[in-house]
């Protein structure tokens, strides 16, 4: 008998806990509706540094090839900045995107 009682209050124990935790979640995707998958825009925001850094880079390469006179070089790291660019304002308007702005 009393391990019938003791399995019956182990399982309303464990359906309470469920519950209470299903409720926990409505309540956070409720609140933060929005912004729900925070990972999705620190990748963003990842994302962003490194084209910050590329079209660093390209600046410095683009100053090296006028500097050498290579116009084919200067051409091709124009194109290059152009697309860092780019990819920047799709990044940060995926992060508004996300983050419900």
């Amino acid at each position: 008998m009393r391990h019938r009682i003791a399995a019956v209050m182990l399982l309303l124990g464990l359906g309470l806990g469920l519950t209470t935790s299903a409720f926990a979640d409505d309540w956070a995707s409720y609140r933060h509706e929005g912004y729900r998958d925070r990972s999705d825009v620190w990748r963003d925001y990842r994302d962003i540094r490194h084209d910050r850094c590329d079209l660093n880079r390209d600046y410095q390469k683009l100053a090296r090839d006028r500097w050498n006179g290579n116009w084919y070089a200067v051409e091709h790291d124009r194109r290059d900045i152009w697309n860092d660019r780019r990819d920047m304002r799709n990044d940060y308007r995926d992060v508004n995107r996300d983050r419900g702005w």
